[in-house]
C-alpha cells in the first residue's frame, strides 16, 4: 500500500513506522470482521477467493496469449541455469521460499466444524481444490515467463528500469505502457491488487488460526484455558433475536490472544528490519515451521500408523489404523507418506547446508531454521512442564467432550454445539475435581 501511494519510494525511502502502521491496521480490521459476524466473515472469504481464483486465471490466458503474439516468448522459456548459484544449498533455500505461495491447504481441516454437510461436501471439495491449485501454480509461473523470460537475477527490462516484483514487470509488458506516467499507473495498479490478495490471505488465517487455539484451549493447557475455549456471541447477532448463547457463536478471546500475538511479531520485526528483509522473515518462518516442521510430524505421524496396522493387522496390540482408514489399496497407501517424509526432511535439514549466493538479507543462512526449531522447542518445554507438574502433583488431566449432533434434510448428521469437560484425575483417591479456569 505504501508502494500504491508513492511508487517512486523504493525500499530506501520507506519509513518502517508506515509499513507497520498498515499491517497493524489490516489485522486489527480482519480480526474484526471474524469477530463481528461469523456468516459475514465466511461470505467475505468465499467473495476473496473466487476474485483470487479468477484473477489467476485472467493472468494466466492474458501472459500466454500476449507472449505468444509477440515473439512468441512462450517458446523461450528453459530449463537453463542463470546466474550466480545453483548449488544444493542454494536449491533447498529456493524450496523453502517455493513452498510458501502453496502454503495453506491445510487451512480447511482447522475449520471442519464450520463446513455445511462436512461428510459428503469436504472431502471432495478440498481434492478438486488441491488439484486446481496443482494445475494453475505451474500455469501462472509459465505466464510470467512468456511475458518476461528470465534472464538472471540482475537483469533488467525496458530500458534499464529494474523492478524485483514479478507481477509489475508481467503488467508492464501487458499493458504496454510508456512514459513515466504510464508506469507509475501500473505500478499501483498491481501494487492495489497484490494488498487486496495479501488482504484475503490474511483474513482466512485470522479465520482459521483463532479456532485453531480455540481447540488446543479446550485441552485443559493453557491458563485460562476455558476462557479463551469458550465460544461468545458475535457483536452482529447481538443486535439480533434470539437468547444469548443460541446465537451465532465467535472465538472472540481466541482471536484476541491470536491478535496479540501477530501485534508482538509485527512490532518485533516490523520495527527492526526493512520491510522486505521483515516480509521474507515472517514468511519463512510461517512456512518452515507450519508447512515444514508440523508438517514434518503429521505426515512422520500418519506413516507410523499405517506402517503399524499392516504390521499388526492380526495382533491385538496396536492402533490398527488400516481397519479404521477407508484407503481402498493397503500396500500403496504408505507411498504418499514416505514421499512427504523425505521431501520435507530433505528440505527441513538441508537449509542448514551454506548456499553460495544467500537470499537472508544479511543473515546468516541457518539463523531462520534454528529460529524455528527454538519454537518447536518451546512447545516441548511446555508440555514438558505440564507432565512434571502432573507427576508432582500426582494426577492427570482428563478431558471429555459431549457433541450435541442434529440430522439435516438430506440426511447428513451436523454437530452444531460441544461441551467440553476438563478434570483432574488424582491417583490417590481417584477423585476428580474440577480443574480451575
Amino acid at each position: 500500500m505504501q508502494t500504491a501511494i508513492n511508487p517512486m519510494c523504493q525500499e530506501g525511502c520507506m519509513q518502517r513506522g508506515h509499513v507497520v502502521g498498515w499491517a497493524l491496521l489490516v489485522l486489527i480490521l480482519c480480526a474484526l470482521i471474524n469477530v463481528t459476524t461469523r456468516k459475514g466473515a465466511i461470505f467475505v472469504n468465499n467473495v476473496f477467493a473466487v476474485l483470487k481464483i479468477s484473477m489467476v486465471v485472467v493472468m494466466i490466458f492474458l501472459g500466454i496469449g500476449w507472449g505468444t503474439a509477440h515473439g512468441n516468448g512462450c517458446a523461450s522459456i528453459e530449463w537453463k541455469h542463470k546466474g550466480e548459484g545453483g548449488g544444493f544449498g542454494n536449491v533447498i533455500q529456493a524450496l523453502t521460499f517455493a513452498m510458501y505461495p502453496s502454503a495453506g491447504f491445510e487451512q480447511p481441516f482447522y475449520v471442519l466444524a464450520e463446513v455445511r454437510q462436512p461428510r459428503r461436501l469436504f472431502a471432495p471439495t478440498v481434492m478438486s481444490v488441491m488439484t486446481l491449485i496443482l494445475v494453475l501454480h505451474p500455469l501462472i509461473n509459465t505466464s510470467y515467463f512468456c511475458v518476461n523470460p528470465y534472464e538472471g537475477p540482475q537483469a533488467q527490462i525496458d530500458g534499464g528500469y529494474k523492478s524485483t516484483n514479478t507481477a509489475i514487470n508481467y503488467f508492464w509488458k501487458i499493458s504496454g505502457a510508456t512514459g513515466i506516467d504510464g508506469r507509475l499507473a501500473v505500478v499501483r495498479t498491481t501494487s492495489v491488487l497484490l494488498g487486496l490478495s495479501s488482504f484475503g490471505n490474511l483474513l482466512a488465517v485470522v479465520y482459521t488460526a483463532p479456532r485453531v487455539k480455540q481447540e488446543i484451549a479446550k485441552e485443559g493447557i493453557l491458563p485460562k484455558s476455558f476462557f479463551f475455549a469458550a465460544g461468545k456471541d458475535s457483536i452482529l447477532s447481538r443486535f439480533g433475536k434470539g437468547q444469548p448463547g443460541t446465537r451465532e457463536q465467535v472465538p472472540m478471546a481466541a482471536t484476541a490472544l491470536h491478535l496479540t500475538f501477530e501485534i508482538i511479531l509485527v512490532l518485533g520485526v516490523g520495527l527492526t528490519m526493512e520491510p522486505t528483509e521483515a516480509y521474507n522473515t515472517l514468511s519463512y518462518l510461517y512456512t518452515y515451521v507450519i508447512t515444514g516442521i508440523l508438517g514434518f510430524l503429521v505426515v512422520l505421524g500418519l506413516l507410523y500408523l499405517k506402517v503399524d496396522g499392516w504390521v499388526r493387522s492380526q495382533s491385538k496390540k496396536g492402533r490398527h489404523w488400516n481397519q479404521k482408514s477407508q484407503w481402498s489399496l493397503p500396500l500403496v497407501g504408505p507411498v504418499p507418506c514416505i514421499i512427504a517424509v523425505v521431501g520435507l526432511g530433505l528440505v527441513l535439514f538441508g537449509v542448514f547446508v551454506e548456499p553460495s549466493r544467500s537470499e537472508t538479507g544479511g543473515q546468516k543462512w541457518w539463523l531462520k531454521p534454528l529460529v524455528g526449531w527454538c519454537g518447536l522447542s518451546l512447545g516441548v518445554l511446555w508440555w514438558f512442564g505440564m507432565e512434571l507438574r502432573q507427576w508432582n502433583g500426582q494426577y492427570r488431566i482428563r478431558r471429555s467432550r459431549i457433541t450435541y449432533v442434529e440430522e439435516v434434510d438430506d440426511g447428513d448428521l451436523v454437530q452444531t454445539a460441544e461441551r467440553v469437560v476438563v478434570d483432574r484425575a488424582y491417583k490417590s483417591d481417584r477423585v476428580f475435581g474440577s480443574l480451575p479456569g
